[in-house]
């Protein structure tokens, strides 16, 4: 008992033997304390500012998707940028140069001598086929979704307008002729969407996280 008296007034003497030392101690760590609660303030200021900029960014590429996507209940080319002539026969018969370029075709490689297969991916040949099957000439046309290869054996996401070309006098068929848009911008707009949705999908908890936070601050 009497050790522990001791100790007590050592610690106390100690205490108002240095009074400085100890308001000096105090103060580092209030200024330690006022340099976290700022930084957590601008952290804090930062992430709503953050969850803004999502949320701007994400109604800027919903507007950008919207511009760039027009349905076409008409069936109508307008919109399509690009063609291409299919014989009775399934050869090319004639392609755009924008199409061309876009699949990395010579046209001397192209026209007359390649079947419209080689331009589709087995997944895509089959409907395809089965959509010109029920394609009148001289009615309205149908459009689809599809990828369509290029030189290089790669699918390019296309919408594809099919419309099936007047027969010649004698009453046979001509064909097809098809109007493309290629989907590529979209599919890109599309996934970055989607990304900006999942992050603006946390928004409002991580926003009530930051408003809370700051209201003890």
């Amino acid at each position: 008992m009497a050790s522990k008296c001791e100790s007590e007034g050592a610690v106390q003497a100690g205490v108002h033997a240095n009074p400085d030392s100890t308001v000096h101690n105090l103060q580092n760590t209030i200024a330690s304390l006022v340099s976290h609660v700022q930084s957590l303030r601008a952290t804090n200021q930062h992430l709503v500012s953050r969850l803004s900029h999502v949320t701007d960014e994400n109604r800027q590429l919903l507007n950008a998707l919207d511009h760039v996507t027009h349905p076409q209940s008409d069936c109508s080319e307008q919109g399509f940028d690009a063609f291409c002539v299919i014989g009775s026969d399934g050869l090319v018969q004639e392609m755009s140069e924008g199409l061309l370029h876009l699949l990395g075709y010579h046209r001397e490689n192209v026209v007359g001598m390649m079947h419209f297969t080689h331009m589709l991916t087995p997944e895509t040949l089959r409907p395809f086929v089965d959509l010109l099957r029920t394609l009148v000439p001289e009615a309205d046309s149908a459009v689809l979704e599809l990828a369509v290869v290029n030189k290089d054996r790669q699918g390019v996401p296309m919408r594809v307008n099919a419309r099936a070309r007047p027969n010649d006098a004698a009453g046979n068929a001509q064909g097809f002729r098809l109007s493309l848009k290629d989907l590529t911008e979209i599919r890109e707009l599309q996934a970055r969407c989607r990304q900006l949705q999942k992050r603006e999908a946390i928004g409002p908890f991580l926003g009530g996280i930051a408003h809370d936070f700051n209201n003890i601050l």
